[in-house]
């Protein structure tokens, strides 16, 4: 049997213009990584409910920009709605383990 080092690889998606991490979380901080944009992106993130719990506006024209955030203290589902420019463009779910 022959074993083979472990090798990383990059994989590059055009579409999505942020990363969440760590998703789940068990400290109730997240980590958004939002990529390299002309326009200012807004980040939006929603209680179980729906009703909007933070609001913040990432610029990330120079360079990929990495925003941590504090979830609510109530609850363990969160959406993560991030808006470039004045479109809705991309969801997350997010989970709180506590």
């Amino acid at each position: 049997m022959e074993v083979f080092e472990p090798q990383s690889i990059e994989i590059e998606d055009k579409n999505n213009i942020s990363f969440v991490f760590p998703n789940p979380t068990s400290d109730s901080k997240i980590n958004v990584n939002v990529f390299e944009t002309d326009q200012k992106v807004t980040l939006n993130i929603y209680n179980f409910m729906g009703q909007l719990e933070y609001s913040t506006i990432v610029d990330a024209k120079n360079g990929n920009s990495i925003s941590e955030i504090d979830l609510p203290t109530i609850g363990n589902t969160f959406i993560l709605e991030v808006i470039e420019g004045n479109s809705s463009i991309e969801h997350h779910k997010i989970s709180a383990i506590r």
